[in-house]
């Protein structure tokens, strides 16, 4: 299955937004650890934009299934609301009015693609 979705993952243009669909028989956490996997693996940085705390409950899920967390607590990440800190958190953004979130955002994000390439979970 890895080398399936890694050549879907090299198939992607640099700057493409990609929805990943799940069923509930499936984990976004595992699809997120090899997406990581992946990523470390070709040399891209990773900025994760963890909203609500979801990136909390991912990296539960992956240690309660005995995976390495080190991918998620190396990654850099911007937390969007919530609380849990998970990750080198690079800055907090409140959960406000969608044009103040759009401006913090790009704020902290747009810096961080002057070195290419970088792999964006949300």
């Amino acid at each position: 299955m890895e080398g399936v979705i890694y050549r879907l993952w090299d198939a992607l243009e640099p700057g493409e937004t990609t929805l990943i669909e799940h069923d509930p028989t499936t984990s976004p956490a595992l699809g997120l650890y090899h997406l990581l996997q992946w990523a470390k693996k070709r040399g891209y940085p990773v900025l994760i934009d963890d909203i609500l705390d979801t990136l909390y409950l991912y990296r539960v899920h992956l240690k309660l299934a005995g995976l390495d967390t080190s991918l998620v607590d190396e990654a850099r990440v911007i937390k969007e609301g919530g609380r849990l800190n998970v990750g080198r958190i690079m800055e907090s953004i409140g959960i406000k009015e969608a044009t103040v979130r759009r401006s913090n955002y790009e704020r902290v994000f747009d810096p961080l693609l002057s070195g290419g390439a970088i792999v964006n979970p949300a």
